[in-house]
């Protein structure tokens, strides 16, 4: 941690100032502090995290939204991945909480991605076929 700690403020100062500093709760405490527990937009337990209808989504102006994100190798797309992307589209769907839709589907593979050696960059998707986001 001194290590990690040392280079945190090694960076700060090279651009500029800053600071490094540390929590006196753990890790979840802070994943329910983020997510506005002390601020009465979400309730003080873990299974509140889970609950879409709790947070700043669903307490602000936009209603709370599952988000991700799949890298797909092949073409060749299995009924089994189609079955599994309309499940998550139209499948579990509560009718008491409002639902905005996005799915994006979009090409990946091509030159500008395949002729830059894997040793130059970390960019993991550099295989893939196409994205999936929604």
């Amino acid at each position: 941690v001194e290590w990690f700690e040392a280079k945190v403020n090694e960076i700060a100062e090279a651009v500029g100032g800053g600071s490094c500093h540390s929590f006196e709760h753990d890790w979840f405490d802070q994943l329910l502090f983020e997510a506005g527990r002390d601020r009465g937009v979400i309730e003080n337990r873990a299974e509140a995290l889970m609950d879409r209808n709790q947070g700043y989504g669903a307490n602000g102006p936009v209603r709370a939204s599952k988000n991700g994100g799949y890298l797909a190798d092949s073409y060749d797309v299995s009924d089994e991945m189609l079955d599994t992307l309309t499940n998550w589209t139209f499948g579990d769907r509560r009718e008491n909480y409002p639902w905005s839709l996005l799915v994006l589907i979009y090409n990946m593979a091509g030159p500008k991605i395949t002729d830059v050696p894997a040793s130059s960059a970390a960019y993991g998707g550099r295989d893939a076929k196409f994205v999936v986001h929604f």
